[in-house]
C-alpha cells in the first residue's frame, strides 16, 4: 500500500551553517584587506598581508596569511581588521587649547 507523502517543513539553519557562512566572510574580508592595503590586527601588532592561501578544510575554506616582515604564517581567525585606520596615515587634529604663537620674521 502507499502512503501519501506530505511536504516536509523547511529545516532552520543550523549552528553550522551559520558558523561556515561567517568564516566565509572573514575570508573576503581578509582578501579585501590585502586588496586595498588595509591594516590588520595579530596578538596586538598592526600589521599589512602580504599573502593569502586558501585550502580547503574538511567542509569549510581555511585561510593561511603571510603578513609582511614575517617568516611565520598565521591561521585566518587569529587576524582582525585593525581600526581607527586614517587616510594617509594622518590622525584627525584635535583641538589644540592653547593658542598658535606667531613668528616674526
Amino acid at each position: 500500500m502507499h502512503r501519501p507523502t506530505t511536504p516536509r517543513a523547511a529545516a532552520a539553519p543550523s549552528l553550522s551553517t551559520a558558523t561556515l557562512e561567517a568564516e566565509q566572510r572573514h575570508n573576503r574580508v581578509l582578501l579585501h584587506a590585502l586588496q586595498i592595503g588595509h591594516p590588520v590586527v595579530v596578538d596586538g601588532v598592526t600589521q599589512f598581508i602580504q599573502c593569502l592561501s586558501f585550502n580547503r578544510e574538511g567542509g569549510g575554506i581555511d585561510a593561511t596569511v603571510y603578513l609582511a616582515g614575517k617568516r611565520e604564517s598565521v591561521r585566518g581567525e587569529e587576524v582582525s581588521l585593525a581600526t581607527n585606520v586614517y587616510p594617509f596615515g594622518k590622525e584627525p587634529e584635535a583641538a589644540s587649547t592653547t593658542p598658535v604663537e606667531e613668528q616674526s620674521s
